[in-house]
């Protein structure tokens, strides 16, 4: 591997864990000492400028762009690809709170999101995505996963249970 590049699993991981940290540190003890807790950190958006380098044995790896490298043509801009990156943090699921208490059934709720042109895209990209949808009492709403051939999570939509 070169210089600064970093494999897309990793990065995407050590991202998770400092945003899992982030989410410790402001809930403070609360939550170790058992008590009830509130998500401080709902949802983030990550979004990075980055040169994909390689891809050996199903493993991807890139290397982030600064504006500068562009600028100064040390990357082509045509090399620069955007990789956006959405974590939701979704709180326990307490005792009782089951998909009854839902507006919508699960295959409702996969169907409206199959029908998403983005959706329909990636599935002819990649022929063929598996999607699972699983409803959050908590907050209402609807936890839907579509994964590839190979069980990859391409796409992660959060959706209110009284439709989009």
């Amino acid at each position: 591997m070169a210089d600064g590049e970093t494999p897309l699993e990793s990065f995407l991981g050590a991202a998770g864990r400092s945003l899992s940290e982030a989410q410790r540190q402001l809930t403070g003890d609360a939550e170790r000492l058992g008590e009830p807790t509130a998500m401080a950190i709902t949802e983030v958006d990550l979004e990075v400028k980055l040169t994909f380098e390689s891809i050996e044995r199903d493993q991807v790896t890139m290397r982030p762009v600064t504006i500068s490298e562009v600028r100064t043509e040390e990357v082509k801009a045509e090399l620069v690809s955007t990789l956006h990156v959405r974590y939701i943090a979704v709180p326990e699921e307490e005792p009782g709170g089951s998909e009854e208490q839902a507006a919508r059934s699960t295959e409702d709720v996969i169907r409206e999101v199959k029908e998403r042109e983005d959706l329909r895209s990636l599935e002819r990209i990649l022929g063929g995505l598996e999607f699972d949808a699983v409803f959050v009492p908590a907050t209402g709403s609807w936890l839907v996963q579509a994964t590839d051939r190979k069980g990859r999570v391409v796409r992660e939509i959060a959706l209110p249970d009284a439709g989009g």
